[in-house]
Formats: structure tokens, sequence, C-alpha cells
């Protein structure tokens, strides 16, 4: 009986000194974690002092608990986030399948954009990347990981620098994230983004304006746009001489030159009636102000008389229609090319007659994103 009541006492005992004892280690990692009610750059600074001696010790449950008093301080934090992606890799209790609004790939995105080169040092980012690479190197080697956890892995490993490209090239090796990436970009495509392009054309005239002749053009665009409109303020300039000299009446007198520099600047309006992941087709149509510089600014007196000093510009509301095609090369750039009838009407003063309009045929390479 007294050999019964001693086992007893001896259990009880144990029990106790266990209990103790966890409760003391579980209080020494939370005073880690939580020095001086520590904001989140520093709570991650004590994480890099806790939670590799954690790891390398394979103490999985000490390291769990002192994530979850950082998840706790700094919820959404991306250096919590991947370190809980890590372990639950480590646990074999990962899955993919609960994000779905893409959140795993902007952060693997995120993580891979500002992975450090050999000569950054910013602590204690960069203890933390060396921590989480060194984690993801194991696991390669270590852990069988399914489709999914080896491409995570590698991004954190830094093997894989851009994974939106790498998911793009390689879309039947990762069907979840293919699907988030394609969801994402559709969402992106319905949604507003600015659009910034330059171009390069020939502007064509017609009728009595072809005494000008043809001219080169170079423009830049720049708007916003959603899945089938767009409105761009457009600027463009031409250049090289007249074909034929033509003659401009200012303050009754009458010359002549074969100078041109000209351009238009307008607001153009396209409606897609097309618009997928690959190509836009649809109408423009613009309003603006056409015009061009009878001579050289700054004007050549030895050449000029003087009553052309003064600015002479001749110029004519243009009011515009056409069509516009895009092709994208990547899911932000493309390819354009637009071609449209400008309706303008010039007047020399009394000079030569410049009527008639003019087609212009432009080739577009711009780039339009939410995240500009």
């Amino acid at each position: 009986m007294k050999a019964m009541v001693v086992k007893y006492l001896k259990i009880i005992i144990l029990f106790h000194l266990s209990f103790v004892t966890s409760c003391l280690y579980a209080q020494t990692i939370e005073e880690q974690m939580s020095k001086s009610h520590p904001d989140c750059q520093t709570m991650l600074m004590n994480a890099m002092d806790v939670l590799p001696g954690l790891y390398r010790k394979k103490s999985l449950d000490s390291l769990d608990k002192a994530l979850g008093i950082w998840e706790r301080s700094c919820y959404g934090m991306p250096e919590v986030s991947i370190t809980r992606m890590l372990l639950d890799m480590e646990e074999d209790k990962f899955s993919l399948s609960q994000d779905t609004n893409g959140a795993t790939l902007d952060l693997l995105t995120g993580y891979a954009g500002d992975f450090p080169s050999p000569a950054r040092s910013e602590a204690p980012k960069n203890s933390f990347y060396k921590f989480s690479a060194a984690w993801a190197r194991l696991l390669l080697k270590e852990k069988k990981l399914d489709k999914n956890e080896i491409f995570i892995c590698r991004v954190l490993s830094g093997e894989i620098n851009n994974p939106r490209k790498e998911i793009e090239k390689n879309r039947s090796n990762y069907p979840e994230f293919a699907a988030m990436l394609k969801n994402e970009l559709a969402a992106e495509r319905k949604g507003p983004r600015f659009d910034l392009a330059l171009s390069t054309g020939v502007w064509l005239p017609t009728g009595n304006l072809s005494t000008l002749g043809v001219h080169p053009s170079f423009g830049f665009h720049a708007g916003l746009r959603d899945m089938h409109h767009q409105l761009d303020l457009t600027m463009q300039i031409r250049y090289l001489h007249s074909a034929n000299p033509y003659a401009v009446k200012r303050g009754g007198q009458l010359d002549s030159t074969d100078y041109y520099f000209g351009g238009y600047i307008g607001l153009d309006y396209n409606y897609y009636l097309v618009s997928t992941a690959r190509y836009d087709f649809g109408l423009l149509a613009g309003i603006g102000w056409d015009g061009f510089d009878f001579a050289p600014d700054p004007y050549e007196y030895y050449y000029y008389e003087p009553y052309y000093t003064s600015h002479v510009t001749i110029g004519s509301f243009n009011a515009n229609a056409g069509l516009r095609f895009n092709y994208y090369v990547t899911h932000s750039f493309y390819i354009g090319l637009q071609a449209r009838y400008n309706a303008i009407q010039y007047s020399t003063g009394g000079g030569t007659n410049l009527s008639g309009d003019a087609f212009s045929i432009d080739l577009i390479f711009g780039s339009n994103s939410s995240k500009y």
C-alpha cells in the first residue's frame, strides 16, 4: 500500500514538473517574441533570434507557438505568411485549395521581387530571406512535395525570380497557380487601368492638302481604359519639309516656304467591340487641334520678312474616326495598329489652297495595367 502511494506521488510530482516546465518554456518564447511592446519590425528581429534555433532543434510545437504570437501581433505581414507556409509544408498540412483570391501568388511575387542579391545586407530582412531560403531548400531536399509546394519552395529559395512568368511558361505544371493568374488577369482587364503608349506612323493628305506631301509622325498617348472603353490624351508631331512650296498671306503680304513642322493634340476615344486576353479590336473617334508652323522657331530674320517674326501657325479643328487593333505580347504590353480619317480645314489667309483631309496610320507600342 505504501509503495503504491509513493508511486502515485511520483507520478503527480512528475506531471506537475512537466506542466510547470512547459509553462515556463512557453513564457520564455513569449517574452522573446514580445519584448517591450514591439512593433512589427522589432517582432521580425525577435523572430529571427528565436525561430532558426527552434527549427534547428526541430521543436516544431514551440516554433508554431512562437509563430502564433507573431501572427497575432503582425497579421498579414508577408514574412509571417511565408513562415506559416513553410511550417505547414514541414508538417504536411499545406493546401493551396483554401486560397481563393490569389493571395499566395501575390505573396510569392512580392517575395521574389525583394529577394536580396549577395551584395545586399538589409538586417533583419536579410536574415529572414536567408532563413526562409535555407528552409525551402531543405524542404526540397528532404520532403516529398507536390508540384505546388515545389514551385513555392523554388521561389522562396531564390531559384525562380519571376513567379508569374514561370507560371505562364508552364501552365500545365501548375494548374492551380495558372487558374489564379487567369482570374487575376481577367479581373484586371475588366477593371480600370492606366494606358501609356508611343506611336510612329505616317500622315497622308488628300485633295489640295497633298501639296504638303506625306509626313512621318511620332506620338505619345496616355489615358485610362477598362474592358471596352478607352480615353487617351494624344500628342503627335509631324516633321520633314513640305513636298512643294506653299504660300501664306499675313498682314497683307504673301510669302512662300517649304518649311513644315506640324502636329495634333486631342482626346481619342476607343470602343473595343472585342476584348480578349490576347487582342482588342474596336472603333476610334477623336477631336482636337491640328496645325503646322510656317516658319522655324526661332524665326530666321535673315530669310523671312519682319512680319513673319510673329508666331505663324496654321491651325484647324480636327475631327477623326477610324479602327484600332491591339495584340498583347504579354498580359500588359501590346503592339497596336490604328488607321483613321482626319477631317481638317486649313486656311492660308489667301495663299495656297490647302483644302483637303488626311489619312493617318500609326503603329503603337503600349502597356496598360492597374499597377502603374
